[in-house]
């Protein structure tokens, strides 16, 4: 692999994040029309995925195990190293951090039975439930990125995101403006009233409901990772469908060394890249995964709150680097789907003070000739940001 002219710049364990950002990217221009691990669901990311019996096998790249298994519409990984910090034996916490994603999955799903999202939704106006607290604290974490993107990050889009199937489909028409403007009445931060004192949410439209799937699969992550940690876990590696908490290194014999983790091709394919990092967070939103066509067109699953529209932001993916939790990773990539890179440094320079540890951004475009735009975006600890295009 040729050096990039700028890779200096980065710490080796970002410039490697932005190379897979790269290849992900390139490889999903090409295969538009791919079948993802799982379809595009109409209403949610968050809906269950059918139920599989995990598979836990032991590692060749390091002493512990692996479980795979199928939640949130996406194939999930965990690994746990014998050497996890922990007095648990690794299938245990495998086991452990599988249990918290299905909770959280259930919690937040908008049509698993009994979870809080699917209450709220189902619930009459003015009438409280009572939640869990991971759930309110997911609502709170919604409510704040909602603040700090000026209101693109918009967990009430649910009666908008109701009007579109981003099934890769071909569309004859799109939703009606009469009938846009009726959903977009249903939602903002009037929609819903947090009561954090007594851990509950109550409707107060309607026709409101909630939807995090854009930082779901994030939260779950983070969810997991607390539950290992509780365990006294300090090496292992959470991987939701690229949404990821590296905890500590991975133990290699006597050695500590990055986790590296091969990154998901869209085409089913393998990849030729990898990604190394430790001790951080990660996640990726792109055009690729959930989408439809209309005359010709492509609409991204990115919708507007403000018009109620599919964003016809140029971005092709966004890859997030965050120290410390996977949600605010997940977050910050569809708030930079919908922003673009020329909006995305003035955006970090204004909130950098809700970055007080730093985070990195990858941003690629497309041009109207199909070559591939590459902008990078680090702030650093101490609020300096730092932008690059390739």
């Amino acid at each position: 692999m040729t050096a990039l002219p700028f890779a200096r710049k980065l710490p080796a364990t970002l410039f490697a994040s932005f190379l897979a950002i790269f290849a992900m990217t390139a490889l999903a221009s090409a295969t538009q029309a791919a079948d993802d691990i799982a379809p595009a669901s109409q209403t949610s990311a968050l809906s269950p995925a059918a139920e599989t019996a995990p598979a836990i096998e032991p590692r060749t790249d390091f002493e512990g195990i692996a479980i795979t298994f199928s939640a949130m519409r996406t194939k999930c990984e965990i690994l746990a190293p014998n050497l996890s910090g922990s007095s648990h034996d690794p299938d245990f916490l495998a086991q452990e951090a599988m249990k918290a994603v299905l909770k959280a999955e259930n919690l937040l799903s908008i049509s698993a039975e009994g979870g809080d999202l699917k209450k709220i939704n189902e619930s009459p106006a003015n009438v409280p439930v009572k939640i869990e607290p991971f759930t309110l604290r997911a609502i709170k974490e919604a409510w704040a990125w909602r603040e700090r993107s000026g209101g693109l990050f918009e967990p009430t889009i649910g009666p908008v995101f109701k009007l579109y199937r981003f099934d890769k489909g071909e569309r004859e028409s799109l939703p009606s403006p009469e009938a846009i403007a009726e959903a977009l009445a249903a939602t903002g931060p009037d929609a819903f009233l947090l009561d954090e004192e007594n851990s509950s949410v109550t409707k107060l439209k309607p026709k409101a409901s909630l939807d995090l799937g854009a930082m779901g699969k994030g939260l779950a992550a983070d969810y997991a990772a607390e539950a290992l940690s509780a365990l006294g876990v300090v090496n292992a590696l959470v991987n939701l469908g690229g949404e990821m908490r590296i905890m500590g290194r991975k133990p290699v014999g006597s050695d500590l060394v990055p986790w590296t983790t091969e990154l998901e091709d869209p085409a089913g394919g393998s990849s030729e890249y990898q990604i190394e990092a430790w001790d951080q967070a990660m996640a990726t939103s792109g055009n690729y995964e959930n989408y439809f066509t209309y005359q010709g067109k492509r609409f991204a699953h990115f919708l507007d709150p403000a018009t109620g529209l599919p964003s016809e932001s140029p971005v092709a993916s966004v890859t997030v680097i965050h120290p410390t939790s996977a949600g605010a990773a997940d977050a910050i990539a569809t708030i930079a789907c919908l922003l673009g890179p020329e909006k995305t440094g003035p955006w970090l320079e204004d909130k950098k003070a809700s970055f007080p540890d730093g985070v990195s951004i990858f941003t690629l475009t497309k041009t109207p000739e199909g070559e591939n735009e590459i902008f990078y975006f680090t702030l650093s600890a101490d609020g300096t940001l730092s932008t690059d295009k390739l």
